[in-house]
């Protein structure tokens, strides 16, 4: 297929070697942000892997070798970041970026993300012109460490009615001297800056409103003091209902 055929319809490989089973926020955007209906009228071509040396043989040498072998074909990595030898392609490969932490909190990774992806992801940065972002914060944390050419776009994830309630007639009333109630859904990260959620509630109390801060995930990357040092407002615990969470451990929070 050549460049411009078909009203500009383009073959994109799409790295899906990291779906394999468990999945959190990064394989839920591939899957959500990157299907091949929102990619069409694209030739969208998965490439996929069933365990971790297969992956990481695709990463490194197939997905290359697929970008020398077919030249006008577009390279997507909404995952990992793409190994060193697709830099030989670097004007047809698109990375999304969740976050920089691969590079900028290396003290919270694993062991094999500390050897694998870390150097991955950095010189990626460096060579990859065409870069997508989830925020605008995460888009001036990449525009600090990619190249100068670099382009930084902003390409949200859609906000999935997961849990139904698109169709409640409206918010629930309040009642004066019923506590409000404010719940947060997802893995506990550094990013979602829960400090500031908890700021927040404490505020509302003590500007005479009974609050409560819900949050209701697995404990993922990073350092938390305010789950192993719960405030003295604690009022409840929770764990992540989901299957996916099983084994998660009560925490306290306020």
């Amino acid at each position: 297929m050549r460049r411009g055929d078909e009203a500009g319809r383009r073959r994109i490989y799409l790295d899906e070697t990291h779906l394999r089973g468990h999945v959190t926020g990064i394989e839920r955007i591939t899957l959500d942000l990157f299907a091949p209906e929102t990619l069409a009228p694209h030739e969208v071509r998965p490439v996929t892997s069933g365990s971790l040396p297969g992956m990481i043989a695709a990463q490194q040498l197939g997905l290359p070798l697929r970008a020398l072998l077919d030249r006008e074909a577009l390279l997507l990595f909404p995952g990992f970041p793409p190994g060193p030898l697709c830099a030989v392609a670097a004007e047809r490969c698109l990375l999304y970026v969740h976050d920089t932490f691969l590079i900028t909190r290396t003290a919270d990774l694993s062991l094999r993300s500390r050897l694998y992806m870390s150097p991955s992801f950095a010189l990626a940065l460096r060579w990859c012109p065409n870069l997508f972002v989830n925020s605008r914060t995460t888009g001036e944390a990449v525009r600090g460490l990619c190249a100068d050419h670099a382009r930084v776009a902003l390409l949200r994830p859609g906000v999935r009615d997961a849990f139904g309630l698109g169709d409640l007639p409206g918010p629930a009333g309040y009642a004066a001297g019923q506590p409000l109630r404010l719940l947060a859904i997802g893995t506990i990260e550094p990013r979602k800056d829960y400090p500031a959620a908890l700021a927040l509630t404490a505020a509302l109390i003590r500007a005479g409103v009974s609050a409560e801060l819900h949050l209701v995930g697995r404990v993922g990357w990073g350092r938390h003091e305010f789950l192993d040092d719960p405030p003295p407002t604690c009022i409840a615990t929770a764990t992540c209902p989901m299957p996916s969470c099983a084994g998660s451990r009560p925490r306290a929070i306020c």
